[in-house]
This record gives C-alpha cells, structure tokens and sequence, in this order.
C-alpha cells in the first residue's frame, strides 16, 4: 500500500477498493476450439481478439463466467465440443442452474465473460436467442433478493460527522478530507480520483501530482475556484476530463479549494509521479 518516498518517509495512497491479487481469477483463452477456428480464419483482414483488447479490470471480472460455466460443465460432464461454440439450452440451463442463488447482475457478468471467452476464440456467440433472454431475465426476476437496497446520497451532515474524526494537521487527514470534499462538490466518482490499489495506480487512469492544476481568480483577484484534469472518466474514457469545482470562502471549513491547499502543504514532499491523493507517512504502516 505504500511506496518509499525517502529513507525516512513514504508515500501511502488511498484507493477505492483494494482486492487480493491471490484471489483474483484471470480469463483463460486456450480451448480446443480456438486451435480448430484459427485454420479457418487464416485469410480474415481482421486481426485476432486477444488479452489486450480486454483492459486488465475487465478481464479480472470477466474471468468468474468461464470459471462458473467450466464447473457446470464439468458437474453435468459436458462435452468439450458442446461447450464451444456453446448452444443456447446449455446457456440457459447454466443460467437456471445458478439462479436465485446470485443475482441477476452477477449471472449477466458471467454470461458477458463467457461471451468475450467465445470471442477470443472466434465462436459463434447466441446473442440474439429468445431463451437466453428470457433466462437472463428469469435469474434477474430470482435473483431480486440478493440486491442492496439504493443507499441514501451523502450530505453535509455526514462531511461534518467525518470532519468531526479528522486531524486536518496530519497529512493522511488532510488528505482525506480534499479527497472527500473534491469528489462531493465535483460530482465525480470515488473511482475517478483514486486508484483500485497502490500496486495498480497508473497516470493514465489516475490523476497524479504532475497533473494540470489551476486556479481561478475572481475580479478581486481571490480565488474562486479550481481545475483539476482527469486524464480518465467513466463518460469520457480517454479523453479525460477538467475538473472544475466552485471555492467556498463562507465556510472554509467545507471549501474544496481550502482543503486541497491544505492536503498539497501537508504533503508537499510527494514526488510529481505520486498520485494526486496521496499522503506522506513516517513508516510503510
């Protein structure tokens, strides 16, 4: 979670969700299906879908429906060449087999990496079977039970209690507070300013001390607000994103531009290459 920065600090990052790498599947492409398609598809213009096509987030998630769909095969003792191209009874009879016991999101995440499972083998993929829709929507009809009822949105009332438990002057709750505050009055996604875990973090996904930071100044030549360049968001993709978010000078203690100020003073040491929210600390704790 922390890289050394100094023989006497590091630089600690908080992420959005921190998975275990031990637990995390990977999507599996050999199949003796692929071996047979590819003598057949040697005279194609297109090239080959492979891994890269894929961003590595996608096929960490893809990688449970081939999983899911390799154990019910195995169960029910299916054919490898029944298994690929799969037909749409043994689709549907997969989908029936987990229903109720996940959610209807979760079977249409398996269903998508079996689907991109036959795509990078060149199979023939039943998209447009009635069954598999009427079973898609018969595991999301089952399944209504294992889905979390919307939570309320966050409001001032729960920045004040967060507030209440933070230490403004130490670095790692300075920094969690500009976090906080820049995600709130910005609209923007948990996702979006920090990454999945500090293993993971990339600048071409994440904002990074190096980024374009700005600020605007008002006709009394006082800052009113300031612009933060997203190099990734979930609408924009690549394109990325400036972030624009209105100072507060009536209440300082919930301005954005007074939190950030005060996260870049308190850790004023991180590297151009660090990401944006991150924090200084004393030990690799």
């Amino acid at each position: 979670m922390a890289s050394t920065a100094s023989p006497d600090a590091c630089t600690a990052c908080i992420t959005s969700h921190d998975p275990d790498p031990s637990t995390t599947p990977t999507i599996g492409l050999i199949h003796p299906y692929k071996f047979f398609a590819s003598s057949h598809s040697r005279g194609r213009s297109h090239p080959p879908l492979d891994d890269p096509s894929f961003a590595p987030a996608t096929c960490s998630a893809y990688a449970a429906g081939p999983l899911r769909f390799t154990q019910f095969c195995d169960h029910w003792a299916i054919t490898e060449s029944e298994r690929m191209p799969a037909s749409p009874t043994l689709l549907a009879t997969f989908v029936a087999e987990y229903a109720s016991t996940v959610s209807g999101k979760a079977i249409n995440n398996w269903l998508a990496g079996i689907r991109a499972w036959h795509i990078m083998a060149d199979a023939t993929w039943p998209a447009d079977h009635n069954w598999l829709h009427l079973s898609r929507k018969s595991a999301a009809l089952q399944g209504r039970h294992h889905c979390h009822t919307k939570r309320a949105p966050v409001s001032m009332r729960h920045l004040l209690c967060l507030q209440q438990s933070l230490d403004l002057n130490c670095p790692r709750d300075a920094c969690i507070w500009a976090t906080v505050l820049t995600m709130f009055f910005g609209c923007r996604r948990l996702g979006e300013l920090l990454p999945i875990s500090a293993a993971r973090f990339s600048t071409d996904f994440v904002v990074s001390r190096g980024a374009t930071f700005k600020q605007n100044l008002s006709a009394d030549s006082t800052a009113s607000s300031f612009l933060l360049h997203l190099p990734w968001t979930k609408t924009t993709r690549k394109l990325g994103f400036d972030l624009i978010v209105t100072s507060c000078p009536q209440d300082p203690l919930h301005c954005p531009l007074w939190a950030i100020h005060a996260h870049l003073s308190a850790n004023a040491s991180l590297p151009p290459s660090a990401p944006f929210f991150s924090y200084c600390c004393p030990t690799n704790l």
